[in-house]
């Protein structure tokens, strides 16, 4: 109880500094530079929730993973690598299994958009101290690998629900990539793996037009004029049956994480 009662108040400080983070957001900064200030700010605000608990706790941010290393710039490359693996995977699915195709995109380009990719790291950095640092080692150490990624990624998936997301994109898409995140922030012992994954994803969000406006994007996803109900029907399906291969996935590796961990214990 004393770790889940210490994780929900750090959930309530996050979600109170967002609120202060987009009321500056809104009437003070204007929507022109909103990522380039919440990509700045951001991280900051979500650092300091993070050294209220610690404080509360005698801990410093060493002690939760939160330090930089000689080979973090590696890790996140890596994470960088097996987001691009995993996300063209996606693609290839896409492209072998529908009848879609990724098309450019006719919108100009205007200077928002610089901000809002330049913005996809620190944003993915934002997320991932507060799903994967403090309240994920917290946690973990308590319930175990297994409970916590089923934790997490629910409270990742309302996170996203509370930012806009439809119930059936936040628990199909963000709950499921949630597992990734986790298992390579155990398997890397820090959080510069997933952020790198989690940026790429991001990236690949907004350039191919999937949970992203239409300015934004650079490429549409888009079905020929004649295609049949049945063919739309299995864009949904291919990616439905593509995410949960991947929890699939996910899943098994977790658990292969932990058997490893047990067998080196012992």
């Amino acid at each position: 109880m004393n770790a889940i009662l210490k994780c929900a108040i750090f959930f309530i400080l996050f979600a109170f500094f967002i609120i202060i983070r987009k009321v500056i957001s809104k009437y003070v900064i204007g929507y022109t530079y909103d990522r380039l200030f919440s990509s700045i700010i951001g991280p900051l605000l979500t650092l300091f929730a993070v050294s209220i608990m610690l404080k509360m706790e005698k801990k410093t941010f060493a002690d939760y993973g939160l330090f930089w290393e000689r080979d973090t710039p590696l890790k996140l490359l890596k994470g960088i690598g097996f987001g691009l693996l995993i996300y063209s995977f996606s693609l290839l699915t896409m492209a072998l299994f529908t009848e879609s195709t990724f098309v450019l995109n006719n919108y100009k380009w205007h200077t928002t958009l610089l901000f809002s990719y330049l913005s996809l790291l620190p944003l993915a950095f934002i997320e991932e101290i507060a799903f994967r640092g403090y309240p994920f080692i917290k946690l973990n150490k308590v319930f175990g690998l297994r409970s916590t990624q089923l934790i997490i990624a629910i409270a990742f998936a309302f996170f996203h629900i509370l930012q806009g997301w439809s119930f059936f994109s936040a628990f199909i898409s963000t709950a499921i990539i949630a597992y990734l995140y986790g298992l390579s922030a155990v398997w890397s012992k820090g959080i510069a793996m997933p952020t790198g994954m989690h940026s790429v994803f991001n990236l690949c969000f907004q350039l191919f037009g999937l949970n992203a406006k239409p300015e934004n994007q650079l490429f549409i996803l888009r079905l020929p004029d004649n295609a049949s109900p049945t063919a739309i029907a299995r864009v949904t399906q291919v990616g439905i049956i593509t995410q949960l291969s991947i929890l699939l996935i996910a899943i098994i590796l977790t658990e292969y994480f932990i058997r490893k961990k047990q067998t080196n214990t012992i």
